[in-house]
């Protein structure tokens, strides 16, 4: 009976079961280890916290009132998928607070901070929907070091993609992955994304 969530009538008669008995999932039919429900009081729909920690599901699930699945929605910043809109929401609140201060202090002494900050958030998105948010930040981890890091140890001055000079490039890189992120925006909505 585990993995299941059960509507009931008043006399304990049982009028739906949502999930599969015994078999644990991310799938629209299954669950694991589901830990509540809530029903909506205006049309019926149901949500299903679905997992409570460890190696258990993370996310809330929806259902209409017949127990159509509607949608999964991940609740763990470390996944892709809810990765997407919490970093575009945080994104944009920074850029709100920043913004001002490029018209007040020169576009390039804060433009060549933010680009290549921008362009790593939106390449470890686009990257993360193809082989996971974690792996995508440790590789571009090694690449920030590659092109930072080193350069600037190896010639003891600033390398080339910390000057002005460089504004286009990191303008093209954000660009180039934001477009990634939005044609590939359901990679980040679907159950099966990596982790």
């Amino acid at each position: 009976m585990g993995h299941q969530v059960f509507k009931f009538n008043p006399d304990g008669k049982v009028l739906l079961t949502l999930g599969t008995a015994g078999v644990a999932g991310t799938d629209e039919s299954h669950f694991n280890q589901p830990s509540d429900v809530v029903t909506s009081p205006v049309n019926g729909d149901i949500f299903v916290a679905d997992g409570h920690g460890g190696a258990t599901n993370a996310r809330i699930v929806k259902f209409n009132k017949d127990g159509k699945f509607i949608k999964a929605y991940e609740v763990v910043a470390a996944t892709p998928r809810s990765g997407l809109y919490l970093v575009l929401r945080r994104t944009l609140v920074v850029l709100a607070i920043v913004l001002p201060l490029l018209f007040v202090t020169g576009w390039a002494s804060v433009g060549i901070w933010l680009l290549p900050s921008l362009a790593f958030t939106t390449g470890t998105l686009a990257l993360g929907g193809l082989i996971g948010v974690t792996r995508a930040a440790y590789a571009l981890v090694a690449v920030w070091g590659a092109v930072f890091f080193l350069p600037t140890l190896a010639k003891q001055e600033q390398t080339f993609a910390l000057h002005p000079g460089a504004i286009p490039v990191w303008g093209g890189v954000f660009a180039l992955t934001v477009v990634v992120v939005a044609l590939r925006r359901n990679a980040f909505t679907r159950l099966d994304a990596h982790n």
